[in-house]
């Protein structure tokens, strides 16, 4: 009777398993999660910005996530694909309408980058205009920087920006 209720719990408790941030130094807060697991929490060392650009020739919304490395030591950012970063366009409802990713291809190989301190990186969206046009009431966009420490937390927090605004001019199609 013990062996399969010791086998149920094993098949019950490892669906439970989280991964756990590591933190860079050693004074890290230890947060207790809903589901009683406890978890290290490290300050971000990247910020980010979004900006708007402008158009291009095509009419697409020009828009740049300048991040900055804010730390004081070298950090190594962990990638799984060559990308680096993705634009989302998010509704009203916080559901995602548009992606820059959607519409892109990237190697999927392992890479690494060591950022330094003060260094400034920045990535590059093209928004087409159909994507702003299918956003129905107040939108956002939404950067996600791709590079992640070696045990996959996130090396900065999402970056949002109203889209309420925005004129995008409407460049019709060449005969």
């Amino acid at each position: 009777m013990k062996l399969p209720l010791l086998m149920l719990s094993l098949l019950l408790g490892a669906g439970c398993a989280e991964a756990v941030v590591t933190p860079t130094t050693a004074d890290a807060d230890l947060r207790q999660q809903q589901n009683g697991f406890k978890e290290h929490t490290m300050d971000m060392p990247l910020i980010g910005a979004l900006t708007v650009e402008g158009t291009d020739k095509r009419g697409k919304l020009m828009v740049t996530l300048t991040v900055t490395h804010q730390g004081s030591n070298v950090i190594t950012a962990h990638f799984t694909s060559g990308m680096g970063a993705d634009l989302w366009l998010k509704d009203k409802d916080n559901r995602r309408v548009w992606a820059w990713s959607q519409e892109m291809m990237f190697t999927q190989a392992l890479r690494q980058t060591q950022i330094a301190p003060g260094e400034v990186l920045t990535h590059k969206f093209a928004v087409p205009q159909q994507a702003l046009s299918s956003c129905q009431g107040p939108c956002q966009f939404e950067a996600i920087f791709a590079g992640t420490t070696a045990g996959r937390s996130p090396l900065m927090a999402p970056v949002s920006m109203s889209v309420s605004g925005l004129a995008v001019p409407s460049i019709p199609p060449r005969s």
